[in-house]
């Protein structure tokens, strides 16, 4: 995550880098309601840019599961 200036206001960037077989638009959906929660917290509408990323990372990295 980083931040970046939009207008004069500042606004979030937002890198996913998601695992192989996530579907995309559920991943897009679930930062999109924790962006509208971020917005009822602070108060105001926030400008975010969401990047998401693919690459041999996010292809050979196991699940992490909880025990």
């Amino acid at each position: 995550m980083a931040t970046y200036e939009f207008k004069g206001q500042p606004g979030l960037r937002i890198r996913i880098q998601p695992r192989q077989g996530v579907a995309p638009h559920l991943l897009a959906a679930e930062v999109s309601q924790l962006v509208e929660a971020l917005d009822l917290v602070i108060g105001q509408k926030t400008p975010v840019l969401v990047h998401m990323v693919s690459g041999a990372r996010s292809r050979f990295t196991k699940a992490e599961r909880v025990r």
